[in-house]
């Protein structure tokens, strides 16, 4: 079965978010007014929370197409054109629903974001 219009919108909306939402990591480390450390904390947070890993592969998977260097879920993984998109191993096995990662990633920025007095 083909996927539609708004199934296409929903995975390309899918995959800007992860983008954005990994690369938030490069704007703490490269914004002069954010207090010193921050870029480093974040770097930690995204190598060590379990969404955040999935979100970092994601992206760079996305971007580089082939990753070169290893990846911080220990596996290959990728994003389904499914509705609702979901996320995948390299095996096929489903690691979760892209939302509900998506949820779990904002709610660890936001904890990150607060405790530093960042938001």
């Amino acid at each position: 079965m083909a996927i539609s219009a708004d199934d296409t919108d929903l995975v390309d909306s899918t995959h800007a978010f992860f983008g954005a939402c990994f690369h938030l990591r490069d704007w703490l480390q490269a914004d002069a007014s954010v207090p010193q450390g921050v870029g480093a904390d974040a770097a930690t947070l995204v190598n060590t929370d379990a969404s955040l890993k999935m979100c970092a592969d994601l992206a760079n998977g996305l971007k580089h197409l082939v990753l070169t260097h290893g990846t911080r879920t220990g596996t290959p993984i990728s994003l389904s054109t499914d509705n609702p998109p979901t996320v995948y191993d390299a095996g096929g096995v489903p690691l979760g629903d892209a939302a509900v990662i998506a949820d779990r990633c904002i709610a660890a920025w936001d904890a990150f974001l607060k405790g530093h007095g960042l938001l």
